[in-house]
C-alpha cells in the first residue's frame, strides 16, 4: 500500500516536471524572440523555478503565475505620464505592484539558484536542464543583476500610493503568489532571500 502511494507520488512529480519543462521551453522561445521585452523574461525565470520545485507542485502558485501574466506596460505608461484624465485606480495599482513584487522576487530567487548551481557540482545531476537553457544561466544572471535596482526602485516609488485598505489587500495577496511563505521574517534569513527583506510589509 505504502509502496503504491510512493510510486503514485513519483509519477505525479515526473508529470509535473514534464509540464514545467514544456512551459520553460515555451517561455524561453518567447523571451529569445525579443530580449528587450521583460514580460517574457519573468515568465521564463518563473518557469525555471517551477521546474526545480516540481516535487512541490511548483514554486509559484497559479495566482502568482497569473500575476506575472498581467501586462503592466499600459499602467506604467500612465504612471510615468501622470495624465490627470487617465489616472489608475487603487485596484489597478495593487495589480501593478503585485506584478512588480512577484517579478522582483522571482529574480532574487533565480539569482540565488544560479549561485547554488555555480558552487555545487551536483546541482545539474539533481536537476536535468536542457543544454540550451543551462548555457543561458550566466547571461540570465547578468540580466537579472541589471534589472533588480530598477524593479526595487519602482516598488519603492509606487507602493506608497496605496491607501490603507489596499495595502492590506496587497500584503494579503502577495503571500498567495508562492507555495512557500517566503515573505515572513524567518524565510528572509535563508540564503538567497535577503533581497526580499524589505518586501515583508508594504509601508
Amino acid at each position: 500500500m505504502s509502496r503504491d502511494y510512493n510510486k503514485s507520488l513519483l509519477l505525479h512529480a515526473d508529470e509535473n516536471r514534464a509540464n514545467f519543462l514544456n512551459k520553460m521551453v515555451e517561455f524561453r522561445i518567447q523571451y529569445n524572440e525579443d530580449k528587450t521585452n521583460d514580460y517574457f523574461l519573468f515568465l521564463y525565470l518563473a518557469s525555471i523555478l517551477n521546474y526545480i520545485e516540481a516535487h512541490n507542485g511548483g514554486c509559484l502558485s497559479e495566482v502568482g503565475m497569473m500575476s506575472l501574466k498581467v501586462n503592466i506596460a499600459r499602467t506604467l505608461s500612465k504612471l510615468i505620464e501622470k495624465d490627470e484624465n487617465n489616472k489608475i485606480d487603487q485596484q489597478e495599482l495593487v495589480r501593478f505592484c503585485l506584478n512588480l513584487l512577484n517579478s522582483y522576487t522571482v529574480c532574487i530567487l533565480t539569482k540565488g539558484m544560479f549561485e547554488i548551481a555555480k558552487e555545487n557540482d551536483a546541482f545539474f545531476n539533481a536537476y536535468e536542464f536542457p543544454d540550451t537553457i543551462r548555457s543561458e544561466f550566466d547571461e540570465l544572471d547578468k540580466t537579472i543583476t541589471d534589472l533588480l535596482p530598477t524593479l526595487k526602485s519602482l516598488l519603492d516609488t509606487y507602493t506608497i500610493y496605496m491607501d490603507a485598505e489596499h495595502k492590506k489587500i496587497f500584503n494579503l495577496q502577495k503571500n498567495n503568489g508562492f507555495y512557500k511563505q517566503i515573505f515572513n521574517a524567518s524565510s528572509c534569513k535563508i540564503g538567497g532571500m535577503k533581497g526580499v527583506e524589505n518586501a515583508i510589509e508594504c509601508r
